[in-house]
């Protein structure tokens, strides 16, 4: 997948989606890969459900997880255009308003815009409307 492809899917999702991935732990909200109510956050967009199955619950941030050599290898080798800081920057505008559940799809898409223009990207995507979650919007890339 091309930068942009990777963009656009992890924007359609979470359009669709119209929340983030996230869970109350320990009086705070945290954010995860998959969460137990469908919802996916913008790296487990792009995740299959056998990764989500394998990492989902992987300890520590996107970090970590880029570090992993499984989850580098196979199928996400592609994914991996500049070592991963494009997925750390769409992981990060997913996370960075989690705790604000009726801005969150404003601000994650202002962020999102950042994100377009600091990689050349076409940010026509999240004019889409949403959202519309349902079980079928967990699909990841093939």
């Amino acid at each position: 997948m091309t930068p942009q492809e990777i963009y656009d899917t992890v924007a359609m999702a979470l359009i669709a989606q119209g929340r983030p991935s996230a869970v109350d732990g320990d009086g705070r909200i945290n954010c995860v890969y998959a969460a137990p109510d469908g919802a996916r956050c913008a790296v487990g967009h792009l995740m299959n459900d056998e990764e989500i199955n394998a990492y989902g619950n992987f300890e520590g941030d996107i970090s970590a997880l880029l570090k992993c050599d499984e989850w580098r290898g196979g199928r996400m080798r592609p994914l991996f255009h500049d070592e991963g800081y494009f997925l750390k920057d769409l992981q990060h505008d997913h996370d960075t308003y989690v705790g604000l559940t009726d801005e969150w799809l404003d601000r994650w898409k202002q962020a999102m815009r950042d994100t377009a223009r600091r990689y050349d990207l076409n940010d026509a995507v999240l004019n889409e409307s949403g959202p519309v979650m349902a079980a079928e919007t967990n699909e990841a890339v093939s």
